[in-house]
């Protein structure tokens, strides 16, 4: 069944799973299927915090190299996937908002759109006011080519 799944559904399985078990077996059938993936919580008033963050997480953990086509496809993924989050709107600490959120990163082929690999990245949390309750739900998505 996962075979079948594109990158973003995978991710947003992962960002959305209601523990840390149920996100390992959703990565578990994706690297199954040939994705390699990693997740992760970031949490900022800070957008460069959130981006290298997600983009360290990403190095360390295999899915994307230290080349320049794999970084800029990285940056492309994420900055997408924050520009949804943020509903267009890429200010957090300069207008009191900050960002709460678990992200993933998935890379692999997408099932009949030839070899070429894709990356996705994927948040899911809360936004708003720095202050505890004045937040609210928010996700986003970012999907590119490699």
């Amino acid at each position: 069944m996962m075979q079948t799944n594109p990158l973003g559904k995978i991710a947003l399985k992962m960002t959305l799973a209601d523990d840390d078990q149920e996100n390992s077996a959703i990565a578990a059938r994706a690297r199954e299927c040939g994705y390699r993936v990693c997740t992760g919580k970031v949490g900022s008033m800070d957008l460069q915090n959130i981006i290298g963050t997600i983009e360290t997480m990403a190095r360390k953990s295999g899915v994307v190299g230290d080349g320049v086509v794999d970084q800029h496809a990285l940056y492309h993924a994420v900055y997408e996937c924050c520009s949804g989050f943020m509903r267009g709107n890429l200010i957090l600490g300069g207008t009191l908002r900050t960002l709460g959120s678990r992200f993933a990163i998935v890379r692999g082929k997408i099932p009949g759109k030839g070899q070429n690999e894709w990356i996705a990245a994927a948040m899911y949390g809360t936004i708003g006011s720095p202050s505890k309750g004045f937040e609210h739900e928010a996700a986003g998505l970012g999907i590119i080519h490699i």
